[in-house]
C-alpha cells in the first residue's frame, strides 16, 4: 500500500511515541510488525516470553496493543531489502524475538492473501495510559 502522502514522508524524521526517531543513526528501527486478514484482524504476531518481563518492567497488563502506523512502513520496506541482500529470508514457522520485520514479512510471502501491517505495540499501564514498546 502506498500512502498518497509518501512523497512528502522523510524516512528520516519519522517519529516514536517517545519522541525518538524510528530509525536511529545505527539503521535499528524501533517499531512493529504483524499480519492482518481482510477485515483488519491480527492473525500472526507471535507472542515471546520476554514481553512478559517488558510488561513486568513497566508495570503494565493486558493484551498487546498495536497502532498501525502506515507511513513507517518505507523504512520496513528498506529493512527488508537490505536483510534479503545479505540472505536473511526469516522463517515465520520458527519465528524470533525481536525479528518481527522478518517474521512477518517471511509470513505474507508464504500467504499473500494477507497484510503486512506496521505500527506500534504496548501494553496498558497500571498507573493508566500505554506504553509503546516497539514504536
Amino acid at each position: 500500500m502506498t500512502n498518497s502522502n509518501s512523497k512528502h514522508i522523510q524516512p528520516n524524521k519519522l517519529i516514536n511515541s517517545n519522541g525518538m526517531l524510528v530509525r536511529d543513526e545505527y539503521g535499528s528501527l524501533d517499531l512493529h510488525c504483524w499480519v492482518e486478514d481482510n477485515r483488519g484482524d491480527v492473525i500472526y504476531d507471535p507472542y515471546f516470553t520476554v514481553y512478559d518481563d517488558i510488561k513486568k518492567h513497566w508495570n503494565c497488563e493486558g493484551e498487546p496493543i498495536r497502532e498501525s502506523m502506515p507511513d513507517w512502513k518505507l523504512l520496513t520496506d528498506e529493512a527488508i531489502a537490505i536483510k534479503l541482500e545479505k540472505g536473511i529470508k526469516g522463517d515465520w514457522d520458527n519465528p524470533q524475538p525481536f525479528e518481527c520485520v522478518m517474521n512477518s514479512y517471511s509470513f505474507c510471502q508464504a500467504f499473500e492473501e494477507y497484510k503486512f501491517v506496521v505500527g506500534r505495540l504496548g501494553w496498558k499501564k497500571q498507573s493508566g495510559g500505554i506504553h509503546w514498546e516497539f514504536g
